[in-house]
């Protein structure tokens, strides 16, 4: 009879010591959760809030250089010189190399470029962004032979 008193005491003292260890051990659980969560948060909070500070002294540097461009005599100039020129471009200046390496520009590099594509979309995207403009034509050539693209 002692050992079934014995094993009935253990048994109640394992209870009355796991109980309290359990809520415990769930209150802390609990409190270590909501820490990292607040932790977590916080970090998300202060690399947002950097992140917007480099953007906004991206925006004010370049806005900075806009002001400091816009107000310069030599760039002034040039940009009336660039539009008189621009003005100035008549037909007779493209020829066919122009056309020729402008058309080969977008069709064997640009367009290739692109994903894979159905070619009924790459035909459309080419008479969309070929230009049909003289002056336009011009500036792509140049500007394409100066990369080197065009030979």
């Amino acid at each position: 009879m002692t050992k079934r008193i014995r094993h009935k005491l253990i048994l109640y003292f394992l209870l009355i010591g796991t109980v309290p260890l359990s809520i415990a051990l769930w209150m802390e659980y609990n409190v270590v959760v909501n820490s990292v969560e607040e932790d977590a948060y916080n970090h998300l909070k202060s690399v947002r809030e950097i992140k917007k500070t480099a953007i906004e002294d991206y925006f004010f540097q370049l806005k900075e250089e806009v002001n400091f461009l816009g107000k310069s005599r030599m760039i002034t100039d040039a940009m009336s010189n660039f539009n008189m020129h621009f003005h100035n471009i008549n037909e007779n200046v493209i020829n066919k190399e122009f056309t020729k390496g402008v058309r080969h520009y977008y069709n064997d590099i640009y367009l290739t470029q692109l994903e894979e594509g159905k070619k009924e979309e790459k035909e459309k995207l080419f008479f969309d962004i070929y230009p049909t403009n003289h002056k336009t034509l011009f500036f792509q050539y140049n500007y394409i032979s100066n990369w080197g693209v065009i030979k």
